[in-house]
């Protein structure tokens, strides 16, 4: 009995009210009790993809069941339901409805990392024909492969096309771009080793006097070679060490007359690319 009800739950209830007239007077109502449904947090996520953008994500928040209306919280502070120009990260949500229930989520936004490209250089050279070739290639991390790798010149090889090899110099150019369309540009110089010969002079008293090379005249050796070389090994053919060195001296022991000096003698030198070329002068 009473006025009041406290603490009903969901369904359909009736109520007859009848005074203490006798003359039947009487109201009858029904009153029907609705559950909110649970709150539910849903999101549509967008990750910040866009190339030149790193704010260009989103989450547009869904809010099912409850009671109207609702208060949001965000983990980086936002109160609205949606938020937009974020970048990527985690982000947490705590939504509370009228009635005081609350519920929470949190998502996750990512983005690729930059594209980034190193360079790796190699020689080869050709030496019968005097042609030093440079191999250049490109090594990509980041951005969401695969790649288009364009080269602004060369010989290209490889399997995404990361090889260029070239015997000219001048000024090259990668046009690197990834499948989301983002893209990287690497600008580089070829500057090829010029490939030569050996080659030395040699000078004594004795040439000078005599137009002969005598027992203890002292040989002054003069490296003549041509090329970017960048080492030169003396070898003066009679078990002594051999030197290395731009200039070399010589003091001949042992000499049969009328012999030709110059046969006595091998340079070697060794260019940019690790070649030894080899001559008897």
């Amino acid at each position: 009995m009473g006025d009041e009800r406290y603490n009903l739950g969901p369904g359909v209830y009736n109520v007859l009210i009848e005074d203490s007239s006798g003359n039947d007077c009487i109201i009858e109502q029904e009153f029907i009790i609705v559950e909110p449904q649970e709150l539910v947090l849903n999101g549509v996520v967008t990750n910040p993809l866009d190339c030149d953008n790193v704010n260009s994500g989103s989450i547009d928040l869904q809010v099912v069941g409850g009671t109207e209306p609702y208060t949001f919280l965000w983990s980086n502070g936002a109160v609205t339901e949606d938020l937009n120009d974020i970048p990527a990260g985690n982000y947490s949500v705590s939504v509370i409805d009228f009635m005081g229930c609350e519920a929470l989520d949190q998502f996750e936004l990512s983005r690729p990392t930059e594209i980034e490209a190193n360079l790796s250089i190699d020689f080869i050279a050709d030496c019968e024909n005097n042609i030093p070739s440079q191999i250049t290639t490109v090594e990509i991390v980041g951005g969401v492969p695969p790649y288009d790798i364009v080269w602004s010149d060369g010989i290209i090889s490889g399997a995404q096309g990361e090889i260029m090899t070239t015997t000219q110099n001048g000024t090259y150019v990668i046009d690197i771009t990834d499948t989301l369309g983002c893209t990287e540009q690497i600008i580089f110089d070829v500057d090829l080793f010029e490939l030569g010969d050996p080659g030395f002079t040699f000078d004594s008293n004795g040439l000078t006097s005599c137009d002969l090379i005598g027992v203890n005249d002292l040989v002054q050796f003069t490296n003549t070679s041509t090329g970017d070389y960048t080492n030169l090994i003396w070898n003066f053919g009679d078990g002594t060490p051999i030197v290395e060195g731009v200039v070399g001296a010589y003091a001949l022991t042992d000499h049969t007359p009328g012999s030709d000096p110059a046969n006595m003698f091998t340079t070697a030198t060794k260019d940019g690319a690790g070649w030894k070329i080899k001559g008897r002068i």
